[in-house]
């Protein structure tokens, strides 16, 4: 049995999105793996020549699709999750300390930006950057 073989049949091919969904092993992630000379291979890397980072087109972690599948970068990835509203941002990410609200008082605010600083609990840097735009851009 070829290594396509085995992969094809832990597959399930959904006719919508036409991906090839994993129903052998996912990671904590959710991403296929298998195991390939007694070695963990992600699938994304055996179906696709990938030489970076295996990128999905549809979103879908477990597919293995190699026509959904393309070579990256970290950077790409990063891009890819903002463009397709992936990536928490603002109020909604888990370490955010402020709101859309906190961040225009900081901006409108005539205090020193130390004093700001010390009441919203935040860095110095982080008043310069709300205020001078890099931040909570509105």
């Amino acid at each position: 049995m070829t290594l396509m073989d085995r992969i094809e049949a832990n597959c399930i091919p959904e006719p919508n999105s036409g991906c090839w969904l994993w129903t052998g092993y996912l990671t904590t992630k959710g991403y296929a793996t298998m195991s390939v000379n007694n070695h963990p291979a992600r699938v994304a890397r055996l179906v696709k020549p990938i030489t970076r980072q295996a990128l999905h087109r549809c979103d879908v972690r477990c597919c293995v699709n190699p026509d959904h599948i393309y070579d990256g970068n970290a950077q790409d990835n990063r891009d890819d999750a903002v463009r397709r509203g992936r990536q928490a941002r603002g109020a909604k990410h888990g370490g955010a300390r402020l709101n859309a609200a906190d961040a225009a008082a900081i901006r409108k605010s005539p205090e020193h930006w130390t004093v700001i600083a010390a009441r919203y609990g935040i860095k110095r840097a982080t008043v310069y950057a709300i205020r001078s735009g890099r931040l909570w851009r509105m």
